[in-house]
């Protein structure tokens, strides 16, 4: 990047890019397309990326690699969870990127090696690693298998297996990700004694622990109760069931409920026989990783049916982890039922779990406008469909659904 074109994106970093491609003013020694794809990319890496935006100098890929890349909670999630095993050597990542996994886990470690296999990409990591301190790590261009089989044993690996086709399809099984860590998961146990996995949030997660060993712990992250990944680590000489860790990274801080598969197995649901006071919903990482019979338990709630993931309770748990509603009416699922709400309602919020129809076709059928204060949960208690007239509760997580 020339000096002209430098300076031109410092001038308008903050600029819309769709008004400065249309309207400034062309100069020769300005590389314009390079100049927008940075201002672009510096523009997205803000909300994505606050810490490498504080870092000058840093160069931005297009625009695909960012919306991929892992966001700054995320990778510190993993950074810390890294941070807690204690290992500090060697570690190598054969899936690097646009490098931000990287960058974070590398911190800790004496030497660190970013594999990979697109020489553009390879080039910022040339350009941004000594910027952001990373004066401690290899960058390799080369085949993540290849250069497994060829490397010396370090003391960690991660992995980002791409989860796309060959025709750019989106995939979610692991052996249709690239590389595939079922068939290298021997190998990979034997070059690092931890190796963590950043996996798809559509994976099953009973599956992945039919499919893998060795697994110590399974972590299903979600920002702001919007699921993101699910991070696995596998260890050596790990031979057990694997713990769950359910993170919802919030503005107030981490919320994570730990458990394991055979609690949940073997704990007994308690289910309501009416809908009291108070409407729990769990935060998204606890339903993706099925706590469900064990939240009952904890948390001193009732489940409202065996497939219904709404809890029930007289008395108030703020401890709860998702969204707390404070219960107002129980209408019937019936002809009676819709026209009180109508007759009491304009607008509301509306979801279902377990009911037979969607929330859109529920509210066509309430006539509701969307949002507002109250929010509507058409369900099943029992064998009985209903809808459950609520409002939010002041001790409710914070969530951006």
């Amino acid at each position: 990047m020339n000096a002209a074109t430098f300076r031109f994106i410092q001038a308008h970093v903050h600029d819309d890019v769709h008004t400065l491609a249309l309207h400034v003013k062309r100069t020769p020694e300005v590389d314009m397309s390079v100049a927008l794809a940075q201002i672009e990319g510096y523009q997205l890496a803000c909300v994505k990326l606050p810490t490498w935006c504080t870092v000058e100098g840093i160069e931005w890929p297009v625009r695909l690699s960012l919306e991929q890349c892992s966001s700054e909670p995320t990778a510190l999630y993993k950074q810390n969870l890294l941070s807690s095993l204690g290992v500090h050597g060697t570690m190598a990542d054969l899936t690097g990127g646009l490098g931000v996994d990287f960058s974070f886990l590398a911190s800790g470690f004496q030497h660190a090696t970013y594999v990979e296999r697109d020489e553009r990409l390879c080039a910022l990591a040339r350009h941004n690693f000594p910027i952001l301190r990373l004066h401690q790590a290899q960058i390799l261009c080369g085949d993540a298998v290849a250069t497994l089989g060829q490397m010396a044993p370090v003391d960690f690996l991660f992995l980002d297996p791409a989860r796309r086709d060959g025709n750019g399809r989106k995939v979610v099984q692991l052996a249709d990700c690239e590389p595939d860590v079922l068939r290298l998961h021997d190998l990979l146990l034997r070059k690092a004694a931890y190796v963590m996995l950043k996996l798809s949030p559509m994976m099953d997660i009973n599956l992945l622990c039919r499919q893998l060993d060795n697994i110590e712990q399974i972590h299903v992250v979600a920002v702001q109760n919007e699921c993101k990944e699910i991070v696995v680590l596998l260890r050596r000489d790990h031979f057990g069931s694997p713990t769950i860790h359910c993170a919802n990274i919030l503005p107030d801080g981490l919320h994570t409920d730990v458990f394991t598969i055979d609690e949940e197995r073997e704990v007994t649901l308690s289910t309501a026989t009416c809908i009291n006071t108070y409407l729990y919903e769990p935060n998204v990482s606890l339903l993706k990783a099925g706590c469900y019979k064990l939240l009952a338990a904890r948390y001193g709630v009732e489940k409202l049916h065996p497939s219904t993931h709404l809890y029930t309770s007289h008395v108030l748990n703020p401890q709860w982890h998702g969204r707390i509603f404070r219960v107002e009416q129980v209408y019937p699922f019936s002809k009676s039922g819709i026209r009180q709400i109508g007759d009491t309602l304009t607008q509301a919020n509306v979801a279902v779990r377990n009911f037979p129809i969607t929330a859109q076709a529920l509210r066509q059928r309430l006539r509701l406008r969307d949002g507002g204060e109250h929010y509507l949960f058409g369900t099943k208690i029992g064998q009985q469909k209903v809808i459950v007239a609520t409002t939010r509760h002041p001790e409710s997580q914070p969530t951006t659904r």
